[in-house]
């Protein structure tokens, strides 16, 4: 079932001043935050709360888990003139993700980030977006993809035991391993296509996806200042002075602190973390 609202249809514009219909839209993004609060870093991807988006002019705004409900937004847009896309999302499924950022570049959206925009939404999305724009206290948040590396050393056990199975020198163990793990090692070869097409063609390095795992894996979630943003490629970024720094999380995120990693620039312009 499509959970979508066409607001404008409800709303007599032209009686209507610009300022109260400003004031609207904020107010909608306001009430969305308040059903989708900010997720726990821990499980990015876990919400039992339906995705829910609404219409209003040229507007689109999207609140909750990146599933499925994709789609249905997609092709409810499709007759809109949609210019610029509000959305507060925990992440979701990467597949559907990467659908979401082909729409958002082929259509040149404008990307605000009202409150939280993580994992899938960060990757997919933001990155995608013809401008990006951060409110104060928002943060985008990473988590990991495809290309991370807990998922290249399981595809690398599979592909080894598959030639000793080849060779007939596989376990029994081994083999059956590869019985039960063919469908996520397939899954996983066709996502890893899909996402490595998706950031040629936006021309963004992926490394921003997974810089929390490689070099260091720290085990938790993290934020990017402009500057290490703008290094990965990901341009035309509007943020509060400071975004993403130590000083920055601590004044608007103190209870977020142990679960955030900060990444910045050293003195030589190189990426290097924030204590």
């Amino acid at each position: 079932m499509r959970r979508q609202t066409d607001l404008s249809n409800k709303i007599n514009l032209n009686s209507m001043s610009m300022k109260i219909y400003k004031q609207l839209v904020v107010a909608l993004v306001m009430a969305a935050l308040s059903f989708s609060a900010m997720a726990d870093e821990s499980k990015p991807e876990k919400s039992s709360t339906p995705a829910k988006f609404y219409f209003l002019d040229n507007v689109g705004l999207y609140f909750g888990v990146i599933d499925e409900t994709v789609n249905d937004f997609i092709s409810a847009a499709a007759d809109k003139k949609i210019e610029r896309l509000y959305i507060n999302s925990q992440g979701g499924d990467a597949h559907f993700g990467i659908i979401f950022g082909h729409w958002v570049y082929d259509n040149q959206i404008e990307v605000e980030v009202p409150s939280l925009c993580m994992s899938a939404c960060a990757n997919y999305v933001f990155t995608a977006a013809k401008t990006k724009i951060i409110r104060p206290s928002a943060l985008v948040i990473w988590h990991g993809s495809a290309e991370q590396w807990t998922i290249r050393e399981m595809n690398k056990k599979y592909e080894d035991y598959l030639a000793l199975s080849l060779a007939g020198k596989a376990s029994k163990e081994q083999i059956a391993y590869l019985d039960s793990d063919k469908l996520r090692y397939e899954g996983s070869n066709q996502l890893l296509s899909e996402q490595r097409q998706f950031f040629k063609k936006i021309n963004v390095n992926e490394y921003i996806t997974r810089l929390g795992h490689e070099p260091v894996f720290y085990k938790r979630v993290w934020v990017a200042t402009v500057g290490v943003m703008n290094k990965m490629n990901i341009q035309n970024i509007s943020a509060p002075e400071g975004y993403g720094n130590i000083d920055y999380l601590k004044k608007h995120h103190p209870d977020r602190i142990d679960r955030l990693v900060s990444f910045g620039l050293n003195s030589e312009h190189e990426v290097a973390k924030l204590d």
